[in-house]
């Protein structure tokens, strides 16, 4: 199996709930498979260091509103710097901006639905 390079979009880093344990133990065990792991957040939280721990690449993005452009180019920039295969994401601005990289043929786009 190829080793891929998959990225999460979600929003906090701040507490211990469903989403993070569940995050967390799959970003350990797609390490531990030998694939490289990335979240994008767009606030700082007490998890970070939990992630960081695993070995996961920790990209925090401030938005300044609901809709930020700037957010959205520097979601696209990292992207394409760290040449992600596949990338995930939860919630409605999350799948708004995480959809953009299908313009770049090396990407895949997973949008979890339920939100």
């Amino acid at each position: 199996m190829t080793n891929k390079k998959l990225l999460f979009v979600w929003n906090s880093l701040k507490t211990l709930a469903g989403v993070e344990v569940f995050m967390l133990t799959l970003a350990s065990q797609l390490i531990k498979h030998n694939n490289q792991v990335g979240i994008i957040v767009f606030e700082e939280g007490d998890l970070r260091k939990d992630f960081e721990k695993l070995g996961v690449n920790v990209h925090l993005i401030k938005r300044r509103a609901s809709f930020d452009m700037l957010a959205v180019f520097s979601i696209f920039s990292t992207i394409r710097r760290y040449h992600y295969d596949v990338i995930h994401s939860h919630e409605q601005f999350q799948s708004l901006v995480g959809a953009l990289p299908k313009m770049l043929p090396s990407s895949s786009f997973i949008k979890e639905f339920g939100q």
